[in-house]
């Protein structure tokens, strides 16, 4: 089965972040994705891997 892909705006959305922040993000390595062409491509097991490790270290203590 093939892998499904969400776009850049696609993923801000989700996150309610800015599409820069998106393309940060993916330019420190902290999601992963491809560049077919000028377009940013985002595996939805990478946005989900990313849910996850945002869940796990919730709020910090201050």
């Amino acid at each position: 089965m093939a892998e499904e892909y969400r776009t850049t705006r696609e993923v801000a959305e989700y996150f309610r972040t800015s599409e820069e922040t998106v393309r940060y993000w993916k330019h420190i390595g902290k999601i992963k994705g491809i560049r077919p062409g000028r377009r940013n491509l985002f595996p939805i097991s990478e946005i989900e891997r990313l849910e996850r490790e945002a869940a796990s270290s919730g709020p910090e203590s201050a």
